[in-house]
């Protein structure tokens, strides 16, 4: 459990190193954690490693490693029947198949990405997912497609931000009205001591 633990901290400080473009020192921590996350039982924390680390290499441009580890991710993924993560691994893979030119194998995987996105209602992924479709339509040559995918990405976009504004627009009204009630308990509460405080006065007065 210790080890693990310890393991879940080199994982974490290795998204953030990621996340603020140092991949090198990203993959050192993730490196540390691969041989504790191979040995335990938490089998989704593993394919989250191991599809970072894919990031990773893709980044660099080492398109086998990145390959190498995005497929054990997805075997972990499939076998478990992590169906968000199936479909991350697919969309990883369609942008390394891209970036090699290999763009039958990317329209392959990027329609597994869609399917499964759809299917999951995960809205942002499938927008992500629509636009590459139409990217690679168009350095097809097949425009009929590459429009049709656009517009289904402009689409999802707009209900996505619709759909985020509308939860910072909640988000916002539950802050303003806890900060109103945190207030208002606050007034009460002086009220209540100042009365309390009045009522101590009073008897003194009344005792002398």
């Amino acid at each position: 459990k210790k080890k693990n633990a310890v393991g879940m901290v080199y994982f974490y400080i290795g998204e953030m190193y990621f996340d603020k473009g140092n991949l090198d020192t990203a993959l050192v921590y993730y490196q540390k954690y691969l041989p504790i996350a191979e040995k335990a039982t938490n089998q989704y924390m593993l394919e989250r490693l191991l599809r970072s680390i894919s990031q990773v290499y893709n980044q660099h441009g080492n398109t086998d490693k990145a390959i190498e580890y995005s497929d054990r991710a997805f075997a972990i993924a499939k076998a478990n029947g992590f169906n968000i993560e199936v479909g991350r691994s697919y969309g990883m893979l369609t942008g390394i198949y891209f970036a090699q030119k290999k763009y039958a194998l990317a329209k392959q995987y990027c329609t597994w990405f869609v399917k499964i996105m759809k299917e999951n209602g995960d809205m942002a992924s499938t927008r992500d997912a629509e636009k590459i479709f139409a990217q690679l339509d168009s350095v097809t040559g097949d425009y009929k497609g590459a429009y049709a995918h656009y517009m289904q990405y402009i689409a999802l976009r707009d209900k996505v931000n619709s759909a985020e504004l509308r939860k910072a627009m909640v988000k916002e009204k539950f802050q303003n009205d806890y900060q109103k009630k945190v207030a208002a308990d606050k007034a009460e509460m002086e009220k209540k001591e100042a009365l309390a405080q009045a009522a101590k006065q009073k008897q003194k007065i009344l005792m002398y």
